[in-house]
């Protein structure tokens, strides 16, 4: 399972966090990586992107279901284009606290990211993919 993805600016590669391994996809972007993913479920990243928007009324740092049979839903931390940015994998998230003015993801695998957002932000980012799932699985 993947657990987050995020660019790698020296291998010019996406640097794919999986269980046990990391791997790394040869692309302009991450971006470019997760319209890749939709393209192999049958849709695109922008028409994933619009179904979310449109149906959780939402307009920025919008989730991108890669995968419906899976239920990969990978959350941005950060904006959309911003090379920075790293995209988190629902499914692999354990749970998550505060810690100083950020928040601690812990992931399956035993993992932890220090992510520079307020719980809040990130509940929420959480609670509304969540709900997403739900939604579209009834």
């Amino acid at each position: 399972m993947i657990i987050f993805l995020k660019y790698d600016w020296e291998k010019t590669s996406v640097r794919i966090r999986k269980d046990d391994a990391v791997d790394y996809y040869h692309c302009n972007s991450v971006k470019e990586y997760l319209n890749r993913r939709c393209q192999q479920e049958g849709s695109t990243l922008q028409g994933r992107r619009e179904a979310f928007a449109q149906l959780m009324n939402a307009r920025k740092h919008i989730p991108v279901l890669t995968s419906v049979r899976r239920g990969e839903i990978f959350m941005p931390f950060g904006k959309m284009d911003d090379p920075y940015t790293i995209w988190i994998n629902l499914r692999a998230v354990q749970y998550y606290k505060a810690e100083g003015d950020g928040t601690r993801i812990y992931f399956i695998n035993g993992e932890s990211l220090l992510l520079d957002y307020r719980q809040p932000i990130v509940k929420r980012q959480i609670e509304r993919s969540q709900l997403y799932i739900t939604l579209i699985g009834e």
